[in-house]
Protein backbone atom coordinates (compact mmCIF):
# COMPACT_ATOMS: atom_id res chain seq x y z
CA UNK A 1 0.00 0.00 0.00
CA UNK A 2 1.32 3.06 -1.10
CA UNK A 3 -0.70 5.39 1.23
CA UNK A 4 -3.26 6.98 -1.85
CA UNK A 5 -6.21 7.48 -0.16
CA UNK A 6 -9.14 7.15 -2.10
CA UNK A 7 -13.30 7.88 -1.94
CA UNK A 8 -16.06 6.94 -3.58
CA UNK A 9 -19.59 8.22 -3.63
CA UNK A 10 -22.78 7.02 -5.09
CA UNK A 11 -23.98 9.96 -7.77
CA UNK A 12 -27.00 9.46 -7.62
CA UNK A 13 -29.42 7.88 -4.46
CA UNK A 14 -30.29 4.28 -4.81
CA UNK A 15 -34.20 4.18 -4.38
CA UNK A 16 -35.10 1.44 -1.62
CA UNK A 17 -39.11 0.25 -1.47
CA UNK A 18 -39.82 -0.51 2.04
CA UNK A 19 -39.92 -4.19 2.83
CA UNK A 20 -36.60 -4.22 -0.09
CA UNK A 21 -33.02 -4.94 0.19
CA UNK A 22 -30.77 -3.75 -2.74
CA UNK A 23 -26.88 -3.62 -3.44
CA UNK A 24 -25.81 0.14 -2.97
CA UNK A 25 -22.14 -0.19 -4.17
CA UNK A 26 -19.36 -3.13 -4.19
CA UNK A 27 -15.52 -2.30 -4.37
CA UNK A 28 -13.66 -4.04 -6.19
CA UNK A 29 -9.61 -4.71 -5.96
CA UNK A 30 -7.23 -4.73 -8.62
CA UNK A 31 -6.15 -8.52 -9.60
CA UNK A 32 -2.68 -7.85 -8.00
CA UNK A 33 -3.49 -5.30 -5.21
CA UNK A 34 -4.93 -4.97 -1.63
CA UNK A 35 -7.33 -2.29 -0.51
CA UNK A 36 -7.54 -1.18 3.00
CA UNK A 37 -11.00 -0.19 3.48
CA UNK A 38 -10.95 3.04 6.46
CA UNK A 39 -14.60 4.52 6.27
CA UNK A 40 -18.20 3.99 5.20
CA UNK A 41 -20.83 5.97 5.12
CA UNK A 42 -24.73 5.81 4.50
CA UNK A 43 -27.00 8.52 4.44
CA UNK A 44 -31.16 8.62 4.09
CA UNK A 45 -33.01 11.45 2.91
CA UNK A 46 -36.37 11.15 4.66
CA UNK A 47 -38.23 14.01 6.17
CA UNK A 48 -40.09 11.87 8.38
CA UNK A 49 -38.64 11.73 12.16
CA UNK A 50 -41.28 8.76 13.17
CA UNK A 51 -39.29 5.98 10.54
CA UNK A 52 -38.07 2.62 11.82
CA UNK A 53 -34.53 2.30 10.86
CA UNK A 54 -32.49 1.15 7.63
CA UNK A 55 -30.65 -2.01 8.12
CA UNK A 56 -27.13 -2.29 6.45
CA UNK A 57 -24.62 -5.03 5.76
CA UNK A 58 -21.05 -5.20 4.26
CA UNK A 59 -20.37 -8.70 2.72
CA UNK A 60 -17.29 -10.11 0.62
CA UNK A 61 -18.99 -11.04 -2.91
CA UNK A 62 -18.46 -14.61 -4.01
CA UNK A 63 -19.36 -13.67 -7.62
CA UNK A 64 -19.54 -10.00 -9.04
CA UNK A 65 -22.92 -9.53 -10.27
CA UNK A 66 -23.73 -7.26 -13.00
CA UNK A 67 -23.47 -3.30 -12.64
CA UNK A 68 -25.39 -1.52 -14.94
CA UNK A 69 -23.05 1.81 -13.72
CA UNK A 70 -19.45 1.96 -13.17
CA UNK A 71 -17.93 5.15 -11.13
CA UNK A 72 -14.79 6.69 -10.49
CA UNK A 73 -12.73 6.69 -7.28
CA UNK A 74 -10.94 10.02 -6.48
CA UNK A 75 -7.81 10.23 -4.99
CA UNK A 76 -8.65 12.49 -1.69
CA UNK A 77 -4.83 13.24 -0.30
CA UNK A 78 -3.40 15.15 -3.34
CA UNK A 79 -1.78 11.50 -5.31
CA UNK A 80 -0.93 12.08 -9.18
CA UNK A 81 -1.53 8.68 -9.42
CA UNK A 82 -4.99 7.24 -10.78
CA UNK A 83 -6.95 4.86 -8.32
CA UNK A 84 -7.18 1.39 -9.34
CA UNK A 85 -10.34 0.17 -7.38
CA UNK A 86 -13.62 -0.04 -9.37
CA UNK A 87 -16.73 1.22 -7.93
CA UNK A 88 -20.09 -0.07 -8.93
CA UNK A 89 -23.09 0.65 -8.19
CA UNK A 90 -26.56 0.18 -10.15
CA UNK A 91 -27.21 -3.34 -9.93
CA UNK A 92 -29.31 -5.32 -13.04
CA UNK A 93 -27.96 -8.31 -11.26
CA UNK A 94 -26.89 -8.85 -7.86
CA UNK A 95 -23.64 -9.76 -6.72
CA UNK A 96 -23.81 -12.90 -4.54
CA UNK A 97 -23.07 -12.31 -0.50
CA UNK A 98 -20.94 -14.50 0.92
CA UNK A 99 -22.81 -16.10 4.45
CA UNK A 100 -21.82 -14.11 7.12
CA UNK A 101 -21.42 -10.08 7.18
CA UNK A 102 -18.14 -8.35 8.43
CA UNK A 103 -19.90 -5.57 9.40
CA UNK A 104 -23.68 -4.76 10.47
CA UNK A 105 -25.56 -1.33 11.31
CA UNK A 106 -28.63 0.55 11.60
CA UNK A 107 -29.79 4.14 10.93
CA UNK A 108 -32.39 6.32 11.22
CA UNK A 109 -33.72 7.43 7.36
CA UNK A 110 -33.77 11.19 8.79
CA UNK A 111 -29.69 10.94 9.34
CA UNK A 112 -27.21 8.77 8.50
CA UNK A 113 -24.72 6.25 10.08
CA UNK A 114 -20.41 6.88 10.14
CA UNK A 115 -17.98 3.98 10.69
CA UNK A 116 -14.27 5.32 10.50
CA UNK A 117 -12.61 2.01 11.27
CA UNK A 118 -9.40 1.87 13.54
CA UNK A 119 -5.65 1.51 12.54
CA UNK A 120 -5.27 -1.89 12.21
CA UNK A 121 -8.92 -2.94 12.09
CA UNK A 122 -9.66 -1.60 8.68
CA UNK A 123 -11.44 -4.04 6.52
CA UNK A 124 -8.86 -5.51 4.00
CA UNK A 125 -10.01 -6.28 0.39
CA UNK A 126 -8.30 -8.96 -0.99
CA UNK A 127 -6.70 -8.45 -4.85
CA UNK A 128 -9.05 -9.47 -7.28
CA UNK A 129 -12.29 -9.65 -4.70
CA UNK A 130 -15.16 -7.74 -4.04
CA UNK A 131 -16.92 -6.45 -0.86
CA UNK A 132 -20.31 -4.61 -0.79
CA UNK A 133 -22.92 -2.32 0.86
CA UNK A 134 -26.29 -3.87 1.22
CA UNK A 135 -29.28 -2.17 2.44
CA UNK A 136 -32.52 -3.59 3.71
CA UNK A 137 -35.21 -0.98 4.21
CA UNK A 138 -37.85 -1.84 6.90
CA UNK A 139 -38.90 1.74 7.91
CA UNK A 140 -41.90 1.88 6.98
CA UNK A 141 -41.69 3.96 3.69
CA UNK A 142 -39.54 4.33 0.76
CA UNK A 143 -36.43 5.78 1.47
CA UNK A 144 -33.28 7.02 -1.10
CA UNK A 145 -30.12 6.09 0.29
CA UNK A 146 -26.44 7.83 -0.94
CA UNK A 147 -23.04 5.83 0.05
CA UNK A 148 -19.72 7.04 0.50
CA UNK A 149 -16.67 4.23 1.10
CA UNK A 150 -13.47 5.40 1.88
CA UNK A 151 -10.05 3.09 1.35
CA UNK A 152 -5.86 3.14 1.23
CA UNK A 153 -4.26 1.41 -2.07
Amino acid sequence: MARLNCAFTTPAAASIANGASAHVLQLVAPSNQRLCVQSISLFGDSSSPTLAGVDFRIYRHTAAGTASSAGTPAAVNGGQETPRAVCNYAFSAAPTNASAPIEYGKFNPQSGYLVIYPLGQEIIVPGGAAIGVYVTNNSGAPVNVMCKIGWEE
